[in-house]
């Protein structure tokens, strides 16, 4: 199945916001949520881990839980692979990383220009969270200004409400996506947003 044009972001953005269900070893279940980290206690050892989510192919892995060790086990929707009209958000992968630095949206963050010689993010952060309302405000501007444009002609107002209707629907949820993004990520513990300090978590969801 092909997916591509209008219909990529809007793919992107649901599944990568979407609520996926965990379970461990067939028995410990668990609901994740997007950048909302989750500690979870494992003893040492193999373990099993299934992800499913509605609109998704179910993702599975087997992985190894070192013994006095912090693991991160991520679960990441990849939206371009498997998708079917009954899964139309792709496929769940679960897979193992490093360090909360292999994660997104740190991994973002960290690529922009206005990261680079700073050991915080919180520039990036910031600048990301502002660019992305200035693309909502536009997007909500340009349906605003759509229904000005009816009350001076139904010519003007039709014009500018198909300009709209090919720019609205992506620019306010992705800038909305962007706006929300970067407030969780500045929610989650210093250690996620600065990597390197004790503190640490043992499984997250990675959009």
């Amino acid at each position: 199945m092909f997916v591509g044009g209008l219909k990529l972001p809007f793919r992107s953005i649901r599944a990568s916001w979407a609520g996926v269900g965990l379970t461990i070893d067939d028995g410990e279940h668990h609901h994740l949520r997007s950048t909302e980290p989750r500690s979870i206690d494992l003893p040492p050892g193999t373990h099993k881990f299934t992800a499913r989510g509605h609109g998704f192919v179910t993702g599975e892995a087997v992985l190894e839980i070192a013994d006095n060790e912090p693991s991160i086990v991520v679960v990441s929707p990849d939206h371009r692979d498997s998708t079917t009209s009954k899964t139309p958000l792709g496929t769940l992968r679960v897979h193992g990383v490093r360090g909360p630095e292999d994660l997104q949206p740190y991994v973002f963050y960290k690529s922009l220009p206005s990261s680079w010689g700073h050991n915080t993010l919180t520039v990036s952060v910031m600048v990301s969270m502002f660019t992305s309302g200035i693309v909502a405000a536009a997007g909500f501007a340009l349906l605003g200004a759509a229904v000005y444009g009816f009350t001076k002609a139904a010519g003007v107002g039709l014009f500018l409400l198909l300009f709209a209707a090919f720019i609205a629907p992506i620019a306010i949820p992705a800038g909305i996506g962007g706006v929300l993004t970067a407030m969780r990520f500045e929610r989650l513990p210093r250690s996620w947003r600065r990597p390197g300090s004790d503190d640490h978590f043992d499984l997250t969801q990675s959009s």
